[in-house]
């Protein structure tokens, strides 16, 4: 929303969006910050210093921003936001501006993706017949199929951006190029599944496909994740330029060592303390074991 809109003021994003700006502390989750920093820190403010409570888990989490993933099922929902034709809702029918010929377009557009997808999503069920109910296939080689589904997206997506230079308004524009930046996101995620290449290098990434059977459909989902996150990491977070980053859990050593860890996330340089535990575990323990325990 613009800061030139009547509603401006009662904006709640942006309400929130200035007190995120003007705070000395956030607390988020794992999730948030590391979608920032696959954002290129795009989504939140610049930091001194971030303090990651439950570090042992942020491989996890920095693996499943930093890889891919996209679903039938994601691809369908963005479309029908779109343009729902039974509903008769969507993006393409709020911004009268642009005339019916634009509208129209939008409209053979998202019908002919839906086409494609389908026939791009079954194409990879061929690929596996015996995959039936919840599965995960790992991919070996690239060119699983051939890409059916970049070329409509990016269809569909200057079609949008077509719009959105015809708009006045700039909380329309900002509207549709948030809509043509995500399907484009999809497409290039898309191709770097198929390719194995671009920001994923094939040596370094491990691909996969889950298919699950759902009462509303067989969900399709494409995966791949860095196998060794090191390298962006230490680039990205720990490194001697960028902010300090503080890491605790109870978990992060292996016999007080925190070599493993250190070595998983590219933290090699970042010095490691071991407090105990405050507790007498012979005296403040007590182990239940029952006796009929196979």
């Amino acid at each position: 929303m613009s800061n030139h809109s009547p509603f401006y003021s009662q904006c709640y994003h942006h309400d929130a969006q200035s007190r995120m700006k003007d705070s000395d502390i956030l607390v988020i989750n794992h999730a948030l910050f590391f979608a920032n920093l696959a954002a290129g820190g795009r989504v939140l403010p610049a930091y001194d210093v971030v303090i990651f409570d439950e570090a042992h888990s942020i491989e996890e989490v920095a693996a499943s921003h930093m890889g891919i993933s996209l679903t039938n099922f994601a691809l369908k929902w963005q479309l029908d936001q779109i343009h729902n034709p039974e509903t008769e809702k969507g993006l393409a029918l709020r911004f009268g501006d642009l005339g019916p010929a634009w509208r129209r377009g939008v409209f053979e557009l998202v019908k002919s993706l839906r086409r494609a997808a389908d026939y791009f999503f079954q194409n990879i069920l061929n690929q596996f017949p015996a995959a039936v109910g919840s599965r995960s296939i790992r991919i070996r080689k690239p060119h699983l199929v051939p890409d059916t589904l970049t070329s409509p997206i990016d269809e569909l997506a200057g079609h949008l951006r077509e719009g959105r230079d015809k708009l006045n308004a700039l909380e329309d524009k900002q509207e549709l190029k948030a809509y043509a930046d995500r399907i484009s996101g999809m497409a290039r995620a898309i191709e770097m599944f198929l390719s194995h290449e671009d920001r994923l290098r094939r040596e370094d990434a491990v691909y996969w496909i889950e298919i699950e059977k759902r009462a509303r459909g067989t969900r399709v989902q494409l995966r791949a994740a860095p196998v060794d996150l090191s390298k962006a990491l230490r680039t990205a977070l720990f490194n001697d330029e960028g902010a300090t980053a503080i890491l605790t859990s109870a978990t992060l050593t292996v016999q007080d060592d925190f070599e493993f860890i250190q070595f998983r996330i590219g933290a090699q340089s970042v010095q490691g303390i071991s407090l105990g535990s405050p507790f007498d575990y012979e005296r403040q323990c007590l182990l239940y074991m029952p006796e009929k325990m196979p």
